[in-house]
C-alpha cells in the first residue's frame, strides 16, 4: 500500500484549538525540549540499583509527559489524566528512592510478586502459552515468588502513595488530588467516570453525551504532566549532581510564563 493512501488519524482541528490557546507553553516548549536532551542524553557506568531506576525513570518520565502532550492535543483530556495518575506515581516513586535507596530493593522484589500473579492468573485459565515460556523459566518465576512473598502485604512499600508523598516531598504532596485522586476517579470505571460523559440540555431537559468532557480537561492534565515533569528532572539533577539548577530554575519560571 502507497503511504500516501493511508487514512490520517490524529484530530488536526483540536491540534491547532489546543495550540491556540495554550500558546504560551508552545513559546517556551523548545527550552523545554532544550532541558530534557542535557538531563536524558547521557551515559554510565554503574552498578547501583537505585542509580539504573532513577536514570531510567527519568526517560520514562519524559516518555509520559509526551504521551499527555499528545492526547491533550487532540482534545483527549480524560485519557491524558488516565496517564496522568501513573505519571504521579512514577515520579514520587523517584522521590522516595533519593530519600530512601534501599526501597529500590524491595521494588525489585515486588516484581517477582507481580511475575508470579501474571503466571498464576494465565495458568488458571489455560492461557500460559501467551508467556512463552520454558520450564526452567516458570520454575525460577516460582523459586523468586517463595524468596520474596514473606517481605510482602500488598504492595512494595507499606501505607499509600498519599502518605509516600507527604513524607519525601511537599511540592509532590500538594499536587496529590490534581494528579493522582481525581484521575483515578477517570481511570477506573467510578460514577465521577461516566457522569462526567452526561448531559442534560437546559432548555429541553433532554439527556444526552458531553462531547465537551475529554476537551474540558485536556489543559489541566497538561498543566499537571509538566509540573511532574519538571519535579522529576529536579530530582535526576540532584541526585546525580548534573550542575542544571539554573536550568531548572528557567524552566520552572518559563512554567509560570506558560500557565
Amino acid at each position: 500500500m502507497e503511504a500516501s493512501s493511508y487514512t490520517p488519524f490524529g484530530m488536526v482541528s483540536a491540534q491547532q484549538e489546543f495550540q491556540r490557546i495554550n500558546d504560551r507553553f508552545f513559546e517556551k516548549l523548545p527550552a523545554l525540549n532544550g532541558l530534557m536532551a542535557k538531563v536524558l542524553n547521557r551515559t554510565f557506568s554503574t552498578t547501583n540499583l537505585t542509580e539504573r531506576f532513577l536514570a531510567t525513570m527519568g526517560h520514562i518520565a519524559h516518555e509520559e509527559f509526551f504521551e499527555i502532550l499528545t492526547l491533550s492535543g487532540n482534545g483527549l483530556g480524560i485519557g491524558a489524566m488516565k496517564l496522568l495518575r501513573g505519571f504521579y506515581e512514577l515520579v514520587v516513586t523517584m522521590a522516595d528512592f533519593v530519600k530512601y535507596p534501599a526501597d529500590a530493593e524491595p521494588f525489585l522484589d515486588f516484581h517477582y510478586i507481580n511475575q508470579h500473579k501474571a503466571i498464576h492468573h494465565a495458568k488458571n485459565r489455560g492461557q500460559l502459552a501467551m508467556f512463552e515460556l520454558s520450564d526452567e523459566q516458570i520454575q525460577q518465576i516460582e523459586a523468586n515468588w517463595q524468596s520474596v512473598k514473606s517481605k510482602f502485604n500488598g504492595s512494595w512499600k507499606a501505607g499509600n502513595l498519599s502518605d509516600m508523598a507527604d513524607d519525601v516531598d511537599p511540592n509532590l504532596s500538594l499536587l496529590y488530588t490534581s494528579c493522582f485522586l481525581l484521575p483515578t476517579f477517570l481511570a477506573h470505571t467510578t460514577a465521577a467516570s461516566v457522569m462526567s460523559r452526561m448531559k442534560i440540555n437546559p432548555e429541553t431537559d433532554r439527556f444526552g453525551y458531553n462531547p465537551d468532557a475529554q476537551w474540558k480537561v485536556a489543559r489541566a492534565a497538561l498543566i499537571g504532566a509538566h509540573s511532574l515533569l519538571l519535579q522529576s528532572f529536579g530530582i535526576v539533577n540532584d541526585y546525580f549532581k548534573l550542575g542544571l539548577d539554573s536550568d531548572i530554575h528557567q524552566c520552572a519560571s518559563d512554567f509560570q510564563f506558560a500557565w
